[in-house]
């Protein structure tokens, strides 16, 4: 096991990988069924408001999903929404919408995969266009995954 104080000769810096990614509008854990650990329910690809009043709207509650692997250890995440604007695909900048708190998943084993749910509250969506679910660990600025959905005016 590598040492985790980033001081000592021995440490190596932890791998952590995301396989899959999605936001959805349920996830529910089934231990009935072996193997199964958990499902997902209406994977989001795009939102429109449901009333007359259009943006900003907001969700009340959705969920992200994400299956991770890596080095044994307790990871600090946070998921973010983005608004992503572009002219051109290379130049892309993003602006931060909301951010939900850090929570911790621990990796137990480095030959298999964790799934795991989590809830987003209040998730507003201030006008069309392209939003980036960000899955961050610790205090990198790199998302360790991302998940695009597009906010539309109508169908």
């Amino acid at each position: 096991m590598p040492a985790s104080d980033p001081t000592d000769p021995i440490y190596e810096e932890p791998d952590l990988n995301c396989r899959h990614f999605l936001t959805c509008m349920a996830v529910w854990r089934d231990e009935s069924k072996k193997g199964t650990e958990f499902g997902v329910s209406r994977i989001l690809v795009r939102v429109v408001p449901e009333d007359d009043k259009g943006y900003p709207f907001k969700i009340e509650r959705l969920f992200a999903y994400f299956q991770l692997f890596g080095t044994p250890g307790q990871y600090p995440l946070r998921v973010r929404l983005v608004r992503v604007q572009s002219e051109r695909y290379y130049e892309e900048t993003e602006a931060f919408e909301q951010e939900w708190a850090a929570f911790e998943v621990p990796i137990e084993d480095d030959d298999f995969t964790v799934g795991v749910g989590v809830q987003l509250r209040s998730v507003t969506f201030s006008e069309e266009g392209v939003y980036e679910f960000q899955l961050l660990w610790g205090g990198r600025t790199e998302p360790l995954a991302r998940e695009r959905i597009q906010a539309l005016g109508e169908l």
